[in-house]
């Protein structure tokens, strides 16, 4: 799986990687296997933390109500990033509404490539999105 990542084209100008919330006393290393099994039952091992980004949202980010009721509470986020190996699928154990549908890794160049063709980035978005290329340049050279 050298050259494939965990995750999906939206279809709307956004790739999806596995995310969410950190529940109360859990830490975020313990929150981004919980979530990222639950979204896409992937379980991952040899995670590595890679650094974290605080940002806020822009006016127009929540479309959910879950978003929405979130924007209203947090108005922004600190981002935790973590790479890992995916050790095997199992069978996703979240909420059905937020487990991914169909393919749940991509290419990396053709993540590569999505990520560039949103040059520029909202200003707010600029690191997050800046890390996510360098990531994915990482891993194909």
């Amino acid at each position: 799986m050298g050259d494939k990542v965990l995750a999906q084209d939206t279809g709307n100008g956004y790739i999806l990687f596995p995310g969410g919330g950190i529940n109360e006393k859990e830490l975020p290393e313990e929150g981004v296997l919980r979530e990222t099994f639950e979204e896409t039952g992937a379980i991952i091992k040899n995670l590595t933390k890679i650094g974290v980004i605080y940002f806020d949202w822009r006016d127009d980010w929540a479309k959910t109500e879950k978003q929405k009721l979130r924007y209203n509470k947090f108005r922004g986020e600190e981002m935790h990033l973590f790479v890992g190996e995916i050790e095997r699928f199992e069978k996703p154990s979240g909420d059905p509404e937020d487990e991914w549908k169909g393919d749940l890794l991509s290419e990396i160049v053709n993540i590569l490539k999505k990520l560039e063709s949103n040059r520029p980035f909202p200003k707010q978005m600029e690191e997050y999105h800046t890390k996510q290329i360098e990531i994915m340049k990482n891993k194909i050279i």
